[in-house]
Order: structure tokens, then sequence, then C-alpha cells
């Protein structure tokens, strides 16, 4: 990837931080007559500067950028374009401000207009963590147009059975995240991830969340919505480690130099057995994006995901006849 690397500068010194020039800036994009912006100015106009820093993004499959300061508002519209249902993340270690939603084999990107006038924000570390946050939605749609393009009978057509209807989103989803934090590296101030902080705090909340959703679930044995909500859990897991890994892949920096306390919290979980292997799995990935041989490319992380819920204590196995078996300690989640 080429194009200006803007993290390896202060922001100040990247971008510039003279309030007069950003008030400049949002003052060309207001309306005369409503002083509102006029964000279908702005957004093609930030579309070309990531562009410009990122040459080789691929974005002919974005058929169109939707905004609207009602966020949940736009993704159930958008959701009855597509036909199916959308919803922003919410949990305790924030919301979802932006979104790639795939449209057969176009996409759609909806924000949050609320985020996009940090774009025009005095501290200059706040704008650019903004165009950051766009510049990792768009990674996202390059990436998809690559994998479409490799493979696009397994992305379309792949009929997954067993645990694999799980696994294989779990897995794709810290691949998703991994690239497109690793491509939109150059314009993250100073290199410094938000997910980090968030996977430190969650390693430790996964064990218990997955022990209180099946205490949730142990007086009426209800497989059909323990088992979603057990996968739930640690797809974040996942996803946290696949931002965190595409920013170090990125640094080529380990966790241990870039943050300490989260280093010391994941080499003390289960989990952090599994961190070397899958920050080598997904560099593979990475070093032959656009060459993948078959869908069964996220297997290894797959079988982590498996590796990882029986470490936390539900053992999910696929029995000779195809059957899916669960087991639960029989005393696991009672105190919780």
């Amino acid at each position: 990837m080429t194009g200006p690397i803007l993290n390896d500068s202060p922001p100040a010194e990247a971008v510039g931080n003279d309030t007069n020039a950003l008030a400049a800036m949002r003052e060309q994009f207001l309306d005369p007559e409503t002083g509102q912006v006029r964000w279908g100015d702005v957004i093609p106009a930030i579309l070309g500067l990531i562009s410009e820093i990122d040459p080789g993004l691929e974005l002919s499959s974005l058929s169109r950028v939707s905004t609207s300061s009602n966020y949940r508002g736009l993704l159930e519209e958008i959701s009855k374009d597509v036909g199916r249902t959308m919803v922003a993340t919410e949990r305790e270690s924030g919301v979802g401000v932006a979104m790639v939603i795939p449209d057969g084999e176009m996409n759609i990107l909806a924000v949050d207009t609320g985020i996009l006038e940090n774009l025009f924000d005095p501290d200059v570390a706040v704008m650019l963590t903004t165009l950051n946050l766009l510049h990792h939605e768009l990674a996202h749609v390059h990436d998809g147009a690559v994998k479409r393009r490799n493979l696009p009978d397994v992305w379309m057509k792949r009929r997954l059975e067993g645990w694999s209807c799980y696994t294989n989103r779990i897995a794709q989803g810290a691949w998703d995240e991994y690239y497109a934090e690793r491509r939109s590296y150059p314009t993250l101030p100073r290199g410094e991830s938000l997910h980090i902080p968030m996977l430190e705090a969650e390693i430790p909340k996964t064990a218990q969340a997955i022990r209180n959703v099946v205490a949730a679930h142990r007086p009426d044995c209800s497989m059909d919505s323990l088992i979603p909500a057990v996968f739930e859990e640690v797809r974040f897991l996942f996803q946290l480690a696949g931002y965190a890994l595409g920013t170090l892949a990125a640094a080529e920096k380990p966790l241990e130099e870039v943050h300490a306390g989260a280093a010391t919290v994941l080499r003390a979980s289960s989990f952090g057995r599994h961190w070397d292997s899958l920050a080598e799995h997904l560099d593979l990935l990475w070093r032959t994006h656009g060459a993948w041989p078959d869908g069964e490319i996220f297997a290894p992380v797959e079988a982590m995901v498996l590796t990882t819920l029986k470490e936390l204590g539900v053992v999910l196995t696929v029995k000779a006849d195809g059957g899916l078996w669960v087991e639960v300690l029989y005393d696991f989640g009672k105190a919780s």
C-alpha cells in the first residue's frame, strides 16, 4: 500500500491544527439557505481524500453512502432495501456508528452524521480518528470486492453446515476487522488503537458472560437460544482480536511493546494460547489476499473458536451421524 503515512508524525504536523482553517473547511459545505452541512458534498470529498491516501482502494462496488442523525432508523430503512435485519453494535464498550452492508454484489455504507461532524473538530486527533473510521469501512468494501472476484462461487453460494454456521461467521469477522484495520493504519492518529484497551477489558469479561448465559438458559434447557448467545460472546472477542492484530501487524510491533497491560491480561488467559497462531494465520490471509485457494481458508480460525469455547466450559461437537452435541459442566454457571 502506498500513500502518505499520517501516523508517523504528530497529528498537528500531518494535517495542520489551524482552527480557522478547519472552520473554513466546514463553511464551504454549508447550505447558505439552511445553514446545514451538505453531507452529499462532504462525502465525495472525503472519499477522494481517502483514495489519495490509499490509491489502491477499490470502491467500484460501493453503490451509495447513506447518512442520518437517526442511525438506528437509517439501518431499519436499509434493512428493508436489502431484505435482512441490520442492527448497530450496542455494547458496554461502545456503540456502532458506521457499517458496510452487502447488497448482492454491491455495498451500502451507512454512517451516523453525528460522527461525521467530528471531521470538522478543532482537535485534529478527533478529526483524524473519524477519517480513520471511514477509511476502515472503505477497506471492508475493497476486501469484499477482492473476495468475490477471487472465489465468487464460495462467497455467494457456499452452504454452511453444523457449527460452521456460527464459526465461519466469527472467523470471517476476525479477518474482516484485521484486514480493514491493517489497511487503514496510515490514517490512525499516532498509530494508537482504540480496540486494544477494549480487548484488555473484554478478555476477563467473556468467561463470566458465558457463565451468565448458561445460567440464564439452564432452567428451561433452551439450546436453541443458548447456542447463539454463547457464540455471540466469543464473536466479539475474536472481532476485537482481529482489530488489535491488524494494528499490530501494520505497526510491526508485538502487543507487549504497544500495550503491556493488555499483553499481561491476554497471556494470563486461555485465549492467550491462541494469540500467536491467530496472528500467523491472519497474516497468511493478508499475504495471499486475492489468491485464496478455496473456502476452507478460515478452517484454522474456526477450530480456534470451538477450542476457545471448550476452554470456557462449553463443548460443541459433531457426531458421526451429523448431529450437533452440546456439553456443559453440570455446575457451570450455577453461582453466576
